[in-house]
């Protein structure tokens, strides 16, 4: 038993940084205990970024939890046409989501283009 204790430490203990920062919000999570969603400071890349973690109580199954950059302010999309089987259709009337949150990938730092944390998508009325 104590030499899983201390396994489990060496473990936690390796992926933080100097300033006792984790590099994702499953280390957060696993490691860290944390199993709310909220804000965390991680180290990426070596430098100290406050994001959301959300869906932090979710099975790591899911591919939860997943980290959001929080904008300095709310940007919107609007939806005109989609295309299903290869049909285009236009919207009527046109769909506008507001966001505030853009999902990050923590290991490559890329943006999620596709999966924006929206605050709010309302018709347009034209």
């Amino acid at each position: 038993m104590r030499s899983q204790l201390v396994l489990a430490l060496a473990v936690a203990s390796a992926a933080l940084d100097d300033q006792g920062r984790y590099p994702t919000c499953a280390q957060v999570r696993d490691l860290g205990g944390i199993t709310e969603d909220g804000d965390q400071i991680l180290s990426l890349n070596g430098s100290p970024v406050t994001v959301y973690c959300y869906m932090m109580g979710a099975a790591a199954a899911d591919g939860a939890p997943f980290a959001y950059i929080t904008l300095p302010q709310p940007n919107t999309a609007q939806w005109i046409t989609s295309t299903t089987n290869g049909t285009t259709v236009e919207a009527q009337p046109p769909i506008t989501t507001t966001f505030d949150k853009v999902r990050i990938d923590e290991a490559t730092l890329k943006l999620h283009t596709g999966d924006c944390k929206p605050r709010s998508s309302f018709l347009l009325a034209l």
